[in-house]
């Protein structure tokens, strides 16, 4: 796992609002302080092997092998009204002239625990349906 958002070993955890575990071979916490959804959905999504974009409106991509080269997938966090109690974490990536990725419902009102499983659920359904897609079939 690589630049991960790590906080020096003095920090008190009790200091942040938010803090996810992050595991692979070297468990290390990952710790999101006085942050935004936006932020702890980012750096959740860099677990899973996304890269982060700086700048622009995709939050992450992801690139994906297929039988017509490297295909990309972005991961984009919707705007929604103050008084909606959701956001949706949602992906793009085009085979046959279809976005095939999934969507999934993020409350704004979630706690680290959630975001975790629904980055998660995230990943899973994205990596699942580019593997179902004609390009990655074909590469198989």
């Amino acid at each position: 796992m690589t630049n991960l958002l790590r906080w020096p070993q003095e920090r008190e955890p009790a200091q942040h609002n938010i803090a996810v575990t992050a595991r692979d071979e070297n468990p290390a916490e990952l710790m999101v302080a006085r942050t935004t959804r936006c932020d702890a959905l980012r750096a959740l999504l860099q677990v899973h092997g996304w890269e982060l974009v700086e700048g622009g409106t995709a939050l992450a991509t992801k690139i994906y092998a297929t039988a017509v080269g490297p295909k990309e997938g972005q991961a984009y966090l919707s705007r929604s009204a103050e008084d909606d109690p959701n956001e949706t974490l949602y992906g793009q990536y085009y085979s046959e002239g279809r976005n095939v990725m999934p969507g999934v419902l993020i409350p704004k009102s979630a706690d680290a625990a959630t975001l975790k499983r629904l980055v998660a659920q995230f990943a899973g359904e994205a990596d699942a349906a580019v593997a179902g897609s004609y390009a990655a079939r074909l590469n198989r």
